[in-house]
């Protein structure tokens, strides 16, 4: 959920290793990428180039349960009286994913706002991209309604590099006033997401799974996204999701046999002998030896 959330690119890398390159380069293709994509794990974290459009058509696929609907740039055709002229039929919708797997992913991008301080006052989801040369930033959010995406670069050659530009910066300047004035302006009816029916509710999986919940550490609160780390919930697919581990029971202490007690025998002292109260510096022939520098105590 976080490594996602919060844009990590191990979790992304090994995500791809293990679901195998050539599956989520095929998978990438049936949500609507249509540029070449490099056949390495890199290019889960970005490697290769893809087009704003492809973008908006694959964040469509989550926004819409699953389904996908290719872009049509002309909508229809009408003269000056408002007749249409022309009105070309849309490609026909591909069912890519299950609602209840889009889903999946909408749960965790629709907290990218807060999450990252983007400041959108509509329910969108969102995730940013940025490029490790600063060349390129761009966001995508998306609702049941609406797909949007700005992107922000030089296509200019040579070193055109934005010194500290993050696509989170796009989210809080560009999209954030098109989200929560633009659409204002245009009546524009934000649709909100609805959980699908077929998913169940479970604990957060362990990194350790001899970890239990109930026995770690006290919940925290993640600095990135304001969230109760410790005790939120997820949501899985049947028979996916992560069960709680048992708190193992301890085993009990061994008992230790007590020592018998040590009791003081008396000095036994001849008759007519009375011991000295101390001993004399002649008794023990030299005095105590001061201590070493190496075993001297240092305050």
């Amino acid at each position: 959920h976080k490594a996602l959330l919060q844009s990590r690119n191990i979790p992304a890398l090994e995500t791809m290793q293990t679901a195998g390159v050539d599956n989520v380069t095929q998978f990438a293709h049936a949500m609507g990428i249509t540029t070449p994509l490099k056949n390495e794990v890199t290019t889960a974290i970005g490697s290769s180039e893809v087009r704003m459009l492809d973008h908006a058509v694959g964040y469509g696929v989550f926004a819409t349960g699953g389904t996908r609907h290719d872009p049509v740039s002309v909508l229809e055709i009408k003269d000056t009286q408002g007749n249409t002229l022309d009105k070309p039929n849309p490609p026909q919708a591909k069912q890519v994913i299950s609602a209840q797997e889009a889903y999946l992913i909408t749960y965790i991008l629709k907290d990218y706002s807060s999450a990252w301080n983007l400041g959108w006052n509509k329910p969108f989801a969102g995730k940013s991209g940025t490029t490790n040369d600063f060349r390129d930033a761009w966001m995508m959010a998306y609702s049941p309604n609406l797909v949007i995406g700005a992107w922000v670069g030089h296509t200019g050659p040579g070193d055109q590099n934005m010194h500290g530009v993050f696509g989170t910066m796009v989210g809080s300047s560009v999209l954030r006033d098109f989200i929560n004035n633009g659409l204002s302006q245009a009546n524009f009816k934000v649709e909100s997401f609805q959980r699908p029916s077929g998913l169940v509710d479970g604990p957060p999986c362990q990194n350790n799974a001899n970890v239990s919940p109930s026995t770690s550490a006290s919940p925290s609160t993640s600095p990135s996204s304001g969230r109760n780390v410790g005790s939120e919930k997820e949501i899985y697919l049947p028979g996916t999701e992560c069960a709680a581990v048992a708190t193992p029971t301890p085993s009990p202490s061994p008992t230790l046999t007590p020592l018998p007690s040590l009791s003081v025998v008396p000095s036994i002292v001849p008759s007519g002998l009375t011991p000295s109260a101390s001993p004399s510096a002649s008794a023990s022939g030299s005095t105590a030896p001061a201590p070493s520098a190496s075993t001297a105590p240092i305050p």
